[in-house]
């Protein structure tokens, strides 16, 4: 008798002898051979001898029985299985036979079978199957590389409470609850990436001047090898340890950061060592100067938006092609904030208008400003506006947020403002409330732009909160409600707002910003003589002047081209509703909006000499960039879409200013969209412009038009 017969005569008496117990050989084991990858191939089979393999029969087998073997392979689970010995014939014997899984099982022999080479079946019957590549190692490894990335990181001082923390130790949100960092490891490079991602543009040390409170027992993370070029921490290799007693050093990771242009600094956070110098920021040299000046445009928040640089007296874009997280921390430092959180392509913050000066930035990340790294500027690109570049930065926590509130909204983004005012919890009265101020207080609440600015929120839950603030009067720029000027009512009796006049706002994600086209209106300038006695529908519309016409009764009219750009998110829309449009029975049309542009020359010491203003009869897309669709007209919905324009031609009706009367000089045309401000828009800054006016009693033209803000 074969030694082959003898050991399957011994395996069948072994398990018929325990057939009640059907215990688990103590080395079954399983492999896949003949497939393609490690993941896929011919079931086989071992009751223990490292030598002798066996095939599995294809009698009974389904997705269950698949599933527990891939499983026992270290595999997640199967994706098929094959009949008819797809991997080829296997080797003698056919161990198993008559596979029935209920699919929870951890083993083969778990599940019910023939006894060991007892079967039916040929090699032909052989069965093989393929896995999920994904191992359960991996999956594992994955999944502590997902919780490695979704941890959260904070710089505490425990003896300041001044926001925002720039000094400190840092600490890590790990297993709900914020835990110490060892500083075993911890170095500058380290330093510098936890600044970055706390909204600082650089570290000043990494070693403690002054007190710090350690808590030894929390210790959950140490040796961090951070290159200093990281976004966040969470991108460096760091050793997670579970017990305290392994941080060597027994103290925690410290930072002291520098606080940036940013923050409105104080004496109470000295940039030097414990021995009074200055230190240099992680050892980098100075930027150079006489770079060209970089802004955001239109962003939610502080520290983010379209990025534009000043070259030749022009702003102009960035394409966000090939744009990297490393350029983006290059610049977002050079802003005076920390690394960068999120970079937007494809004009996704609003297009730009102008030259797109850079292009193909390719920074490594150390360098001191995005004018010394790799990049085409200054000269032809093939980018368009659509691939203008937007950014967000991460930027200091200011403490701001924990003053304001919106409550009994109907939903997120909807409520009456509250704020705290002298120590007490309050509303504002919504006389003078606009806006500008709404603007300010969605950004402090984190909800994006303001979209309304209800005077009154009786249409809300009503409320017995006492009116606080009053004469809320904010310019745009502050960064909470509490920087405005205002006038506070705590411990005052005399206020005489009426109870209903409480502020609310809407805040919202999409926006639009409307701006002129200045090669348009530059182009455009003519000056007409007309009879007053065919202007008397402008005449209704107070278009004409009030200079008492010449004895020839001829208007002179300078008249200009005006297209209204929408370079936002969201379409610009009248903000009254239709039924409340104003019909203008001369003209035959509608006024969406009474004033929606003023018209204005001054001489050059300011003061008006000339005015004129344009009522919206008909806010409609003219035509659009390539990709955008038209969707107002003047027989439907009138507005404006983002990346379209709506034409005013130079040859209708109030397209003009009445210069009747007029010296000839120098003087300086402006020109004021949404001057009043009531439709919302991502960046008011740039709608006014202002251009050079030359007139010498026969003809006229313009010079440098540009945008206030711009100058």
């Amino acid at each position: 008798m074969s030694g082959l017969t003898v050991f399957l005569v011994a395996m069948c008496l072994c398990g018929a002898a325990h057939a009640a117990k059907r215990n688990q050989p103590r080395n079954f084991r399983t492999r896949l051979s003949g497939g393609p990858s490690e993941a896929e191939g011919r079931l086989e089979v071992s009751l223990g001898s490292d030598v002798l393999w066996g095939t599995v029969c294809d009698d009974g087998f389904n997705i269950k029985v698949a599933n527990v073997a891939c499983r026992e392979l270290g595999f997640i689970r199967a994706e098929t299985y094959f009949f008819r010995a797809y991997y080829g014939r296997g080797p003698d014997p056919i161990m198993l036979d008559e596979l029935f899984c209920y699919g929870n099982e951890t083993s083969l022999w778990d599940c019910q079978h023939s006894e060991p080479a007892v079967h039916d079946c040929t090699h032909d019957e052989d069965i093989s199957i393929k896995c999920n590549s994904l191992t359960f190692r991996e999956k594992e490894r994955r999944e502590r590389e997902r919780r490695r990335t979704e941890w959260k990181y904070r710089i505490n001082d425990r003896f300041d409470h001044h926001y925002p923390h720039s000094k400190g130790v840092v600490e890590v949100l790990y297993e709900e609850k914020w835990r110490t960092i060892c500083s075993d490891g911890w170095d500058m490079e380290d330093a510098r990436v936890a600044c970055g991602a706390a909204g600082f543009p650089d570290v000043i040390t990494h070693i403690p001047t002054e007190k710090i409170f350690h808590r030894r027992k929390s210790f959950v993370l140490r040796d961090f090898a951070c290159t200093g070029q990281e976004t966040w921490l969470s991108e460096c290799p760091v050793q997670e340890i579970n017990n305290y007693k392994k941080c060597k050093s027994t103290k925690a990771a410290y930072v002291m950061c520098n606080r940036g242009t940013f923050v409105i600094d104080s004496p109470n956070f000295p940039e030097q060592t414990e021995n009074g110098q200055p230190i240099e920021s992680a050892n980098r040299p100075p930027p150079a100067e006489n770079h060209p000046r970089i802004r955001f445009k239109a962003g939610q928040a502080f520290g983010e938006g379209r990025v534009e640089i000043f070259h030749n007296r022009q702003w102009g874009t960035v394409c966000s092609k090939d744009f990297t997280n490393a350029s983006g921390n290059v610049l977002c430092r050079e802003m005076g904030f920390g690394t960068v959180k999120k970079i937007f392509s494809n004009g996704s913050m609003g297009q730009g208008v102008g030259p797109i000066w850079m292009w193909d930035v390719r920074c490594n990340g150390n360098e001191r400003t995005i004018f010394d790294c790799p990049q085409g500027r200054f000269n032809r690109s093939n980018c368009i506006h659509a691939h203008d570049l937007g950014i967000v930065c991460n930027a200091p926590d200011l403490g701001v947020r924990e003053k304001i509130e919106l409550v009994d909204g109907r939903y997120e983004k909807e409520g009456r403002v509250v704020m705290l005012v002298d120590g007490h919890w309050g509303t504002i009265c919504g006389d003078g409330w606009d806006l500008i101020d709404a603007a300010v207080a969605c950004r402090q609440l984190g909800l994006g732009f303001a979209f309304n600015a209800p005077k009154s929120t009786f249409f809300l839950r009503s409320t017995s909160m006492a009116i606080f603030v009053t004469e809320m009067d904010c310019d745009g720029t502050e960064k909470s409600l509490q920087d405005c000027n205002y006038k506070s009512m705590v411990g005052n009796d005399s206020c005489t707002c009426d109870s209903e006049f409480k502020a609310g706002l809407t805040c919202t994600d999409v926006v639009p910003d409307v701006l002129l086209d200045l090669p348009i209106l530059e182009s455009s300038i003519w000056l007409q003589d007309y009879p007053e006695a065919a202007l008397v529908c402008a005449k209704e519309e107070n278009c004409l002047s009030s200079v008492p016409t010449p004895s020839y009764r001829l208007r002179r009219l300078l008249r200009f081209s005006s297209a209204i750009m929408n370079r936002g998110t969201g379409p610009f829309k009248p903000f009254l509703s239709r039924g409340d449009w104003e019909w203008h029975a001369c003209h035959m049309h509608f006024h969406s909006m009474s004033v929606f542009s003023h018209y204005d020359i001054t001489n050059m010491s300011g003061e008006k000499v000339a005015e004129g203003h344009k009522a919206s009869f008909c806010l409609e897309d003219g035509y659009c960039d390539s990709g955008a669709k038209k969707f107002f007209s003047c027989n439907g919905d009138q507005g404006i879409s983002p990346n379209c324009v709506d034409l005013y031609r130079n040859d209708i009706d109030c397209q003009w200013i009445d210069i009747t009367g007029l010296n000839p000089d120098r003087y300086l045309l402006r020109i004021d969209v949404n001057p009043d401000k009531f439709v919302a828009e991502s960046d008011y800054s740039n709608n006014e412009i202002i251009c050079n006016l030359f007139y010498n009693g026969q003809t006229a033209y313009t010079r440098n038009c540009r945008y206030t803000n711009d100058q």
